[in-house]
């Protein structure tokens, strides 16, 4: 079973909360397409997420959508504490685990969002409810500890 677990500062995590690096690439059958067609794919992008139980489902931030290159799939309506937004669907694969060294949990593919996370410096990804019905998220939070597993 694919999982992870983290330890911090308990005043760190509650006023952090939790938030891990993570990869961010095209999915597999993306880049057997465009490696098919002999179009150079795009690199992964390793960005700060936040997992959030409050997000219906995953989102990006714009810049990782650009520099990914990525194609829009659809859109949605996002209900956040301002008002609501449109916001473009993508297709991605998302590893979360591997840029902090332990087992990863690979989810390939999964529909993001592109959300604005307008004052965030260190988040450029949400894992929403989307990615935590697929496992068990633990919060411990007087230890300062959380973990994912799948």
């Amino acid at each position: 079973m694919p999982s992870f677990f983290t330890n911090s500062e308990p005043r760190a995590l509650a006023a952090n909360g939790p938030v891990i690096p993570v990869h961010i690439w095209l999915p597999a059958f993306e880049r057997q397409r465009l490696q098919e067609a002999h179009v150079p794919v795009h690199g992964m992008v390793q960005v700060g997420a936040l997992i959030d139980s409050g997000a219906s489902f995953t989102s990006i931030a714009p810049r990782v959508a650009r520099e990914l290159g990525l194609v829009p799939q659809g859109a949605t309506q996002m209900f956040t504490a301002g008002h609501p937004t449109w916001i473009s669907l993508y297709d991605v694969a998302l590893d979360i685990g591997q840029a902090i060294g332990v087992q990863s949990v690979v989810i390939d593919p999964i529909r993001v969002g592109e959300a604005p996370l307008t004052g965030q410096t260190q988040i450029e990804c949400l894992v929403g409810r989307d990615v935590l019905a697929m496992g068990l998220f633990t919060y411990v939070g007087f230890a300062g500890s959380f973990g994912f597993s799948v």
